[in-house]
């Protein structure tokens, strides 16, 4: 212990003297050099030895200790594993989980709230919604139609100190993408090429002709006259009543055939 009168000299060795920590020889007290960042380096072991100015002994045995470094909010969370993107049906009910997103804070956990995290939308959330513990991504909106739309963007930010006013933030996006289902019936699409259907107009003639079949109420099945003038029938031998039937059944299958 220095008495006051100026004979004992204080010495520092260990982690950091020099280029980090100092001391002053005449009163002992240490200072640092420069600023220090926890994340680089959380503490350091130092020796401090005081000796006699004049015979070099030392007063008393040195004593070891540890300078440790106190947290501040100065990191702000990062998303390590973007960018993401992530599949969800189409049709799917709300509150499906689609993906967790997980951020990392380099702020010390276990000291005040630098390093929770909370996790909020800011792009998307009328579609979407996020745990704000768990960072899960679910569906918000019911109904999303992949024909009508395939793709979203959503916009996730995670915040320290659980959110609070002053606290530091990270955003990521997600592509979200629609998978198919089956949701939607076949239907004909009507080309140039569109199927016609006729029926015999004079069946017990030599010679006959084709005229269009009119169907009513019919809104799947188009009918419209030949484009070009459909050119005489001949039969050999002539066609007798009773080979009607038979004439019938060979137009049925032909139109259905035809349309299929």
């Amino acid at each position: 212990m220095d008495e006051g009168d100026g004979l004992t000299r204080y010495t520092l060795e260990g982690e950091g003297v020099g280029s980090v920590f100092v001391i002053d020889g005449n009163t002992g007290n240490i200072h640092v050099t420069k600023s220090l960042d926890r994340e680089e380096k959380d503490e350091y072991r130092l020796i401090a030895t005081a000796t006699d100015r004049e015979t070099g002994r030392a007063l008393e045995p040195s004593s070891e200790f540890i300078i440790r470094v106190q947290d501040i909010n100065d990191n702000p969370p990062v998303f390590p594993n973007e960018p993401y993107i992530a599949t969800v049906p189409e049709m799917a009910n709300i509150g499906t989980s689609i993906i967790q997103v997980t951020a990392r804070d380099a702020d010390d956990p276990t000291y005040g709230n630098s390093a929770r995290l909370v996790y909020a939308i800011t792009h998307g959330q009328d579609c979407f919604s996020v745990d704000a513990q768990t960072g899960v991504l679910r569906t918000a909106m019911p109904d999303m139609d992949r024909e009508s739309r395939d793709e979203y963007l959503v916009v996730l930010q995670a915040k320290d100190m659980g959110g609070h006013l002053g606290g530091l933030s990270g955003t990521t996006t997600v592509t979200v993408k629609l998978s198919d289902v089956n949701d939607n019936p076949p239907h004909f699409r009507r080309s140039k090429n569109s199927p016609y259907l006729y029926i015999w107009s004079s069946p017990f003639h030599s010679s006959l002709s084709l005229s269009p079949l009119s169907l009513p109420h019919s809104p799947s099945l188009s009918l419209s006259p030949f484009p070009t003038p459909f050119p005489p029938l001949s039969l050999t031998p002539p066609l007798s009543p009773s080979s009607l039937p038979s004439l019938l059944l060979a137009l049925v299958y032909v139109c259905v055939w035809r349309l299929g």
